[in-house]
């Protein structure tokens, strides 16, 4: 196991891919929309201010999306967390999520996870 992942305070499952109705998607189309959905959980006895942050990059790593949700886990709590997306193109895409404790991002609260998705025309 990874050193830094053993001491990850709200550790992130990697992103799968679900449509708006929490179905797992399989194929990503142009101008439809797709969830990245982690599993965060707070391994401390005291309530977590988290965000998690989704950012897309195409080919030329060229950022295509960054979007953030805020939220707070309870003590030694799970929450799903998403972010959408609507790909206005087909092709090969990275995609990276964070968790912070803030967007300013003072304390990194899980290994960044990255997956490669591609979208199809």
């Amino acid at each position: 196991i990874n050193p830094f992942e053993a001491k990850a305070l709200a550790p992130a499952s990697e992103p799968v891919l679900m449509d708006p109705f929490g179905s797992p998607v399989s194929k990503i189309i142009v101008n439809e929309q797709v969830l990245f959905q982690s599993e965060i959980t707070n391994k401390q006895d005291k309530k977590q201010e988290f965000v998690y942050i989704v950012h897309i990059t195409n080919s030329e790593r060229i950022t295509v999306s960054l979007s953030w949700f805020r939220s707070e886990l309870p003590p030694n709590d799970k929450f799903n967390v998403s972010q959408s997306w609507t790909p206005d193109s087909s092709g090969t895409y990275d995609v990276e999520t964070f968790v912070w404790d803030s967007i300013e991002g003072e304390t990194i609260l899980s290994p960044s996870r990255k997956i490669s998705v591609e979208v199809a025309p």
